[in-house]
């Protein structure tokens, strides 16, 4: 994973590249700190709030959903004490996502789900 960042204006910028598993998260944290350091586009990050989610209730999400656009790939969601683990492998893997309340889940990463009131995915169907 890696992120370019440049000021075409100033000419300034930063290059963060990483390698592992959770890169996403590392250069979330690192653009936060560079940005409040060089005062350059920083915005405060959003807080979201975890809201407790029955097993039951719970349980209306998980599955193996269908996504054909832009590519074919199945997403799988797997039951946690807090919310589910999505994967959607190759391009996502045990991403853990935290009920927020009205169908929407999130993850630390700043990605999110939002659930129609069918049990499907916004976009996506279930198999």
């Amino acid at each position: 994973m890696s992120q370019l960042y440049l000021e075409l204006d100033t000419g300034n910028g930063y290059a963060i590249m990483t390698n592992g598993n959770n890169g996403r998260q590392l250069i979330t944290e690192l653009e936060i700190r560079l940005k409040e350091a060089l005062n350059v586009g920083y915005s405060q990050a959003e807080v979201k709030k975890f809201v407790p989610i029955s097993q039951k209730e719970l349980s209306k999400y998980i599955g193996t959903y269908v996504v054909t656009n832009p590519v074919n790939v199945d997403v799988v969601l797997e039951k946690t004490a807090n919310g589910f683990v999505l994967n959607a492998l190759p391009y996502v893997e045990n991403e853990e996502y935290f009920h927020e309340g009205g169908g929407r889940f999130f993850a630390k990463n700043g990605s999110s789900v939002r659930f129609e009131m069918d049990g499907n995915i916004l976009g996506v169907r279930k198999k």
